[in-house]
Formats: C-alpha cells, structure tokens, sequence
C-alpha cells in the first residue's frame, strides 16, 4: 500500500484528535510518495482506496510531539554526523522549507478524499495506547501506532511528509484549545524516549 493522503482534525465531541491515514493499492508515482502530502493529495482516481483512522487523546499527543522532535533530531545526526550540535535549528529549518513546499502545491489547501472502499482495521478509529517511532539512516522515519487493543499499524513518513504530519497536528492542537501549543523547536519541552511512548 501507498500512502495517499493524511487528515488530522479536532472532534469535540470526543475531545480528541481525529487522524485518518489513506492509503492506495495501486503503485503509481504519487505526490504522496514523492514527499509531497497532508491533506497529502494525489490527483487519481480511487485505485482501491483504503483508510485507517485513530485517535489521540490529550495525554498521547502531549507525549508523542518530544518524541517526534527527539526522532527527527536523531534522524539528523545520524544522517549529518558533522551537523548533529545544530540538529534543532536544521529541524526547525526543514520544517519552514516543508510546509513552503507543501504550500506552494496546495498541499495543505486539497480537502480529504472522503471516498473510501475498504477499512482494513475497522471503520471505528482506534483508541491507542503506544506510539513507537523509528529512526534509520537515510531513510524514512516509520511511526507504529498500537491500540489498547487488536492489530495496529505503521506508516513511513518521508521528511516532507513527516513535517506535513507536524503542521496537521499543531493546527488541530490549536482548534482543540487543550491549554498548549507544539513548537518545533523542542529545547524547552520534556525529553521522552523515542523508541516508545505509552
């Protein structure tokens, strides 16, 4: 499967994230696959579309965004041994460049393909309870997101992507008013493991 979109919303009703990850079965050089994504849009047709969707509580997301800053910091120094002392401000750097890009190719503007045939892990979103994250030289960063309960998932997420996921999240963090934000710089916030979050 390749990843096709990504949708990550407020429900108040909930009072907790909503994120949907699409994916298609047909291999096809996508923007998805070429870093461009969130509300992460290829223009074809429904090719066996698939979607799985989770949320994230308060709690989870607090956890899961020093992780993420640690993971990309990590993810610079092994790839930028000699760059590692200025991890987060080339984060921060990669960051602004991402969101231009995704910008500039309306990344951010294409609504969610809503059309969807099948739901592998059921149409309910899954509560989760652990996010492990992966970090390996010069490649993608994969995040395993595991529910309280039945089978999980994984995703890779190139740098462009990855950062396309941050924005979605902070921008649904500031419609949740939880009482914080998620900065990208990550030198005042709490260092969490990497590896696992629960």
């Amino acid at each position: 499967m390749e990843l096709h979109q990504i949708n990550v919303h407020y429900q108040p009703e909930q009072d907790r994230l909503l994120a949907k990850f699409s994916f298609t079965l047909a291999k096809e050089a996508s923007a998805a696959s070429e870093g461009v994504a969130a509300d992460v849009a290829t223009k074809s047709a429904d090719q066996g579309r698939q979607e799985i969707r989770c949320h994230l509580t308060r709690r989870l997301t607090l956890r899961l965004w020093p992780a993420i800053m640690e993971s990309m910091g990590k993810q610079v120094a092994i790839n930028q041994p000699a760059s590692a002392m200025f991890s987060n401000d080339i984060v921060q750097m990669e960051h602004q460049s991402s969101v231009a890009l995704l910008e500039q190719h309306g990344g951010f503007s294409t609504p969610y393909e809503e059309q969807v045939q099948t739901w592998p892990l059921g149409e309910a979103p899954l509560l989760l309870a652990t996010i492990q994250l992966h970090v390996s030289q010069d490649e993608p960063m994969r995040i395993e997101f595991i529910p309280m309960s039945g089978e999980g998932f994984a995703v890779n997420l190139t740098p462009v992507v990855l950062h396309a996921f941050c924005k979605l999240l902070q921008t649904a963090v500031t419609e949740a008013d939880w009482g914080f934000e998620l900065e990208m710089s990550g030198t005042d916030q709490e260092t969490l493991p990497a590896h696992l979050l629960n």
